[in-house]
């Protein structure tokens, strides 16, 4: 699932939800397909949280430093950072998906720096 044709364009934000779920399960045997539809469904309550890292964050923010997610991800990620408190300490997320850009490529990372620069004198990228 995780490393199907799909799941690349749902980060990228090139097809949506529903044509993703579609075009892998007709590509998958009939004993696949549960578990496919699980795991489209469910792959964000599998991510722990490391409290390690938003006890640094939380220490950090209070030296002056800015937090940000730079993360590929498809538009499901709405229904998962709600779920984690250490989101909230991040001054804001930058999601492939909603902007079709996607990494390793300098776009992305040119599109966010654009976007946050004005905004801090210092900041890390985390994601």
């Amino acid at each position: 699932l995780f490393q199907s044709p799909q799941w690349l364009q749902l980060d990228k934000g090139s097809i949506s939800l529903k044509e993703a779920k579609q075009q892998l399960l007709e590509s998958v045997s009939k004993e696949k397909r549960e578990l496919i539809e699980y795991g489209f469904e469910h792959w964000f309550e599998y991510f722990e949280q490391f409290d390690e890292m938003e006890e640094f964050i939380k220490e950090y923010k209070q030296k002056g430093y800015h937090f940000y997610l730079l993360s590929n991800c498809s538009l499901q990620f709405n229904q998962y950072y709600q779920t984690k408190s250490i989101f909230q300490h991040l001054e804001g997320l930058y999601i492939s998906a909603a902007h079709q850009k996607i990494k390793p490529n300098l776009d992305i990372f040119e599109d966010l720096l654009k976007r946050i620069s004005s905004s801090s004198k210092r900041m890390f990228l985390c994601g």
